[in-house]
């Protein structure tokens, strides 16, 4: 009787775990997200990377602000999701920015995975990109979900 009682709670436990790593990648994806933004090759290798992701009828519209010490870009994009956890994003339009003088933001593409961690979500994938000056070296986004502020 107490192997059953054991072998029940443990399927019970697995059933639950479960349920909390299925999040629909809608619900997932909205909200406001921040991490690391990385760019070999570029004015820094690391920048602060902000993104907030709002699901509209046909994707997402999202904003976002790349920014290394005085330095920043704030971004429209759009984008789409596939697969129940890849997120596609195209940078639209540079907002605002603030660079030093010869500098261009790269205009980025990212392909992002959806990654539920024991409760904790994260976006993490690659970008690739472009400016007047031709293709920018690629790099790397690793972002965590910020809860929700009152």
């Amino acid at each position: 009787m107490r192997m059953m009682s054991c072998i029940v709670l443990l399927i019970s436990c697995f059933s639950l775990m479960a349920q909390q790593e299925h999040i629909p990648i809608h619900d997932a994806m909205e909200g406001s997200w921040e991490g690391v933004l990385t760019h070999p090759g570029g004015y820094r290798t690391e920048y602060i990377f902000y993104l907030e992701i709002k699901k509209v009828e046909d994707g997402y519209e999202c904003w976002s602000m790349v920014r290394v010490d005085e330095i920043y870009a704030e971004m429209a994009m759009s984008g789409t999701s596939f697969d129940q956890e890849l997120l596609i994003l195209e940078d639209k339009e540079i907002l605002t920015n603030d660079i030093e003088q010869g500098m261009e933001w790269c205009m980025k593409r990212y392909v992002l995975r959806l990654i539920n961690d024991n409760g904790i979500l994260r976006l993490e994938g690659d970008w690739n990109g472009t400016t007047s000056f031709g293709t920018c070296d690629p790099g790397k986004v690793h972002m965590k979900k910020r809860p929700p502020r009152v």
